[in-house]
């Protein structure tokens, strides 16, 4: 199950994050960083806006969505 929406535009995407970080095992919900890098891969190259809802997580899933956000441009 997917916890984040991502919206583009011609110029800019908009990304909810709606959930806990990182992959819960038992019930397939949360946020997986390895699935949202995925998704956004082809929208590296515009200008990024995040929305987050987010009662926290797994840290190193939270440091990877960071750092790829981070490191886009």
């Amino acid at each position: 199950m997917k916890f984040y929406n991502i919206m583009a535009f011609d110029n800019y995407v908009d990304v909810e994050l709606d959930g806990v970080i990182g992959e819960n095992i038992f019930d397939d919900s949360g946020i997986s960083s390895r699935a949202f890098i995925s998704s956004m891969q082809e929208h590296k190259n515009k200008r990024i806006n995040v929305y987050l809802n987010s009662p926290g997580g797994s840290v190193s899933d939270g440091i990877n969505i960071y750092n790829f956000l981070n490191n886009l441009n």
